[in-house]
């Protein structure tokens, strides 16, 4: 798909946006909701289980003592995948690799329903590999929304401003999203961390574990409906 010129009014020094130079954005390059709303799913995804963590391991796996050294885990797995994600999508595609990081989430979490007391050890498992594919979550979006921008600069109106302001509107939207949504539902359902109901523990797991794998069999789609803009 090729740019096409978006006909804003802007002076050189200031350029100022209004709803109709953002709906000719989203005219212009229909591609990019595709890459936002996936985006979105996938940012939704991961901050359920990291809302509800302290939860899960205290009540479902119940060893909160070790929450701590598994977030520790967790993050550096993310950290030292970097390398191989930047490498990998130097070979098959920032999009490709992204979505590779995806489906490897999606199977790491899926084992997660199957969890339970004394189950520490597959939990650490289970974070330990999704942990890798943080760290492409934590790059390649990004990455694939940097380069949308610089090739928007052969736009008409530079608008890299405005495109980086909806992707950090998306960020905090999926983390309050996360918050709102998780809570909402276990206060539904009565939930209580001091005198949890089994109902409200299945609850807690299919918030933690299946919700976000859903979510990012939706985000696939949309991002695989993605393609790269050409100059």
């Amino acid at each position: 798909m090729s740019l096409k010129k978006i006909k804003i009014t802007a002076s050189s020094s200031n350029t100022k946006f209004n709803i109709k130079s953002l709906i000719t954005v989203y005219k212009d390059i229909p591609q990019l909701k595709f890459l936002q709303i996936g985006y979105l799913l996938n940012n939704l995804a991961n901050a359920l289980p990291a809302t509800l963590f302290l939860l899960f391991i205290e009540l479902v796996i119940k060893e909160k003592d070790s929450s701590g050294l598994i977030l520790i885990m967790y993050f550096f797995s993310g950290i030292v995948a970097l390398v191989f994600w930047n490498k990998l999508s130097n070979k098959i595609g920032k999009k490709r690799a992204w979505l590779s990081s995806i489906i490897l989430a999606c199977t790491a979490f899926s084992f997660v329903p199957f969890l339970g007391e004394n189950d520490l050890n597959a939990f650490i498992l289970i974070s330990l590999i999704s942990g890798l594919s943080l760290g492409a979550d934590m790059a390649l979006p990004t990455a694939i929304q940097g380069d949308l921008v610089q090739k928007s600069k052969n736009l008409h109106t530079n608008i890299s401003g405005l495109l980086f302001g909806i992707w950090t509107m998306i960020t905090k939207l999926s983390l309050a999203l996360a918050v709102a949504v998780s809570f909402m539902i276990l206060g539904i359902f009565d939930f209580d961390a001091k005198n949890a109901s089994e109902l409200s523990l299945f609850v807690l797991m299919l918030l933690y574990g299946v919700l976000p794998v859903c979510l990012k069999i939706i985000a696939i789609f949309f991002i695989n409906k993605y393609e790269d803009i050409k100059q």
